[in-house]
């Protein structure tokens, strides 16, 4: 028979823009919302995504550095729906419902330490010997400094020795910070290798490993 069977029963693709939304708990833990322009369920006329990012649906709660750099001694560092009324988001429930936007800049302009490198960067690259696009810019003992075209910007690449294994432990000269609740907040960018819309197991265990080192 006729109908729209196929578009209440399979997710599509679409060209409409799909806006990035944080839903935070009590313990200031966050998931990811989408929220698509139109999209509307035939049935029910209610905007439809996957369970793993739908507010109501989702149990993929997962734990963030909140800044604690510019918070009273004593207040909490993320949005809450009692001590700071989800200040610039939306109280649903038990939960903050915040907009989010991501600032993206770099961290050196000079040779850094091993400490300062291991202390404020936190997104791994590659081995920039593997390409020709990065060249030798300068080194110190213990850091040694890959630039794409001999000066400090968000791809330079900084090598230093892992201390738990010995290897080398290339790390790019950026901060990502997302903000959520119109920029009352931050927390720093976690990793992601994850693909929803292709999920695949190698990439699940990636992004898990690439967490953990990333919350220590």
């Amino acid at each position: 028979g006729g109908g729209r069977w196929l578009e209440s029963v399979w997710y599509h693709w679409t060209s409409l823009s799909c806006e990035i939304k944080v839903k935070i708990d009590v313990e200031g833990m966050v998931a990811v919302v989408h929220v698509p322009d139109g999209v509307p369920d035939p049935n029910d006329g209610q905007k439809k995504v996957l369970p793993l990012v739908d507010f109501d649906s989702t149990v993929s709660f997962f734990s963030v550095h909140w800044d604690e750099s510019n918070v009273a001694a004593g207040r909490l560092a993320y949005p809450h729906k009692s001590e700071n009324l989800c200040d610039g988001g939306e109280i649903r429930g038990d939960f903050c419902f915040c907009s989010t936007s991501v600032q993206e800049e770099s961290v050196f302009f000079s040779l850094p330490t091993r400490a300062e490198v291991l202390d404020d960067l936190h997104i791994g690259a590659f081995d920039p010997t593997e390409t020709s696009l990065y060249t030798f810019q300068e080194e110190s003992d213990d850091v040694k400094v890959y630039t794409k075209d001999g000066a400090y910007a968000i791809d330079t690449i900084f090598r230093v020795v892992d201390e738990f294994n010995g290897g080398f432990l290339y790390l790019k000269n950026m901060r990502s910070v997302v903000s959520v609740c119109n920029g009352a907040f931050q927390f720093r960018n976690g990793p992601s290798f994850y693909n929803m819309a292709n999920p695949d197991l190698i990439s699940a265990n990636q992004e898990m490993e690439a967490y953990l080192q990333a919350l220590l």
